[in-house]
């Protein structure tokens, strides 16, 4: 009897304990887990100091104008250039010097006419015309000789090249007959050549500018007294 209590509570334990021992789970193995890696970030890089003075930019010295000294007529005729840190004298023709921004000039160096015409041909094409001069002879009053009025259509032509242009016009006599009489016959001379090109309309005239030197001034030098048809003039000078 005993012995089939004792089965009967073995049966009964294994039916209360069977559904808990199901539900405990077997472990789960540990597997290894590697280590992360280790990121090191490099150190930045130190900034190069500022510089107390920045150091000057050098730029090249560029060219702000070239002069030149043009064909030479005569030997007093010459060139100065100045600026505040140098000079220098141009007295041989066609001779260039070179001025730059820095106020340095350069050392003359002879160009050829060609040359000169290839590159600077527009500003020598403005420069002004050279000064006109021409004398008109007269007889012993205020009557011009026949070969000087010929040239008032050439001094016209002189004229119109120049304008607007200035004109000076001197009245000069031979020394026959007294100084005060030569002087007033200069005068009317100029004022008679005076008014001849002021009548040409088609020409802008800015001013004419008179002078009187009667018998001062002798083209050809004679003695007191003395016909000289060379010395009996008006000068003309158109600019």
């Amino acid at each position: 009897m005993k012995s089939l209590l004792v089965a009967i509570y073995i049966f009964i334990a294994f039916i209360i304990f069977a559904p808990i021992k199901n539900k405990i789970t077997k472990p789960v193995p540990l597997t290894k887990v590697s280590p992360a890696p280790i990121i090191t970030t490099p150190k930045p890089k130190p900034k190069p100091k500022p510089l107390s003075k920045p150091l000057p930019i050098i730029k090249p010295a560029i060219e702000k104008a070239s002069i030149i000294l043009g064909k030479n007529d005569s030997k007093k005729n010459a060139i100065v250039i100045t600026t505040k840190i140098s000079n220098i004298t141009v007295d041989v023709p066609l001779t260039m010097v070179k001025l730059k921004e820095d106020g340095k000039l350069s050392k003359p160096t002879i160009v050829s006419a060609e040359d000169l015409n290839a590159r600077f041909s527009n500003v020598m094409s403005a420069n002004p015309l050279k000064a006109y001069h021409v004398n008109l002879f007269f007889k012993e009053s205020t009557d011009m000789q026949k070969d000087s009025k010929q040239l008032i259509s050439k001094i016209i032509d002189e004229m119109k090249k120049r304008e607007p242009c200035v004109i000076k016009v001197a009245g000069f006599s031979d020394t026959f007959g007294n100084a005060k009489d030569n002087m007033a016959i200069s005068k009317k001379r100029a004022m008679m050549v005076k008014d001849l090109l002021q009548k040409s309309k088609d020409v802008n005239i800015s001013e004419i500018n008179i002078e009187i030197f009667g018998e001062t001034e002798l083209l050809v030098p004679t003695e007191d007294g003395i016909k000289e048809e060379k010395n009996r003039r008006v000068e003309i000078t158109i600019r």
